[in-house]
């Protein structure tokens, strides 16, 4: 009768354990998932609003560049061929 009263006490105890498990598992979920809300609700607070206003207007594909880089980026151009001699001699003063 005393091993009987042994199994029946090992039993529910067991049984106790792995529903304090699933609860405590059940319990982590909850409140990592309300950790992610409550960080999304400080993101959305403090994060910049995006409107038309804030947003910067950008070239379409069929808008041709502006004419100054067409211009910049000729070989001729004598700010291109000084940016060159310049960085040349940066790299030279470096080098020394």
């Amino acid at each position: 009768m005393v091993k009987a009263q042994k199994t029946n006490l090992a039993t529910a105890l067991s049984t106790m354990t792995e529903i304090e498990y699933e609860l405590t598992q059940e319990q982590r979920k909850k409140e990592k998932e309300e950790e992610e809300k409550s960080m999304l609700d400080i993101l959305s607070k403090y994060a910049a609003p995006t409107t038309e206003a804030t947003k910067h207007p950008q070239r379409t594909a069929h808008q041709p560049p502006p004419q100054r880089w067409l211009e910049n980026s000729k070989p001729g151009n004598p700010l291109l061929h000084l940016d060159s001699q310049t960085s040349k001699q940066r790299c030279l003063q470096i080098s020394l």
